[in-house]
């Protein structure tokens, strides 16, 4: 599965509502709450289920964590971690 065309899909879409939903509408790392204007990105912690995610292979961060997440640098480049790798299984 194409993971760029997958996720604009309404599947994923709808899959990130779940998950936001049953979070509290809270960054699952520090606690920011999305109706005080915290922005919430759902992060895939592997994408061996991409398109059958189950709550267990996604979490839900504000931007904040979800750059930490990534490591992303100052440059806006995201540094490689292993536990970000497509499986191909």
């Amino acid at each position: 599965m194409d993971y760029y065309i997958y996720i604009r899909s309404w599947q994923w879409r709808q899959t990130r509502l779940v998950a936001m939903a049953a979070a509290g509408n809270r960054c699952e790392k520090c606690g920011a709450d999305y109706w005080l204007g915290n922005r919430l990105e759902v992060h895939h912690l592997h994408y061996r289920t991409l398109g059958n995610e189950q709550p267990g292979d996604i979490i839900v961060l504000c931007g904040p964590c979800h750059k930490k997440e990534h490591k992303i640098g100052s440059n806006g480049k995201i540094e490689k971690s292993k536990a970000h790798e497509v499986h191909n299984t």
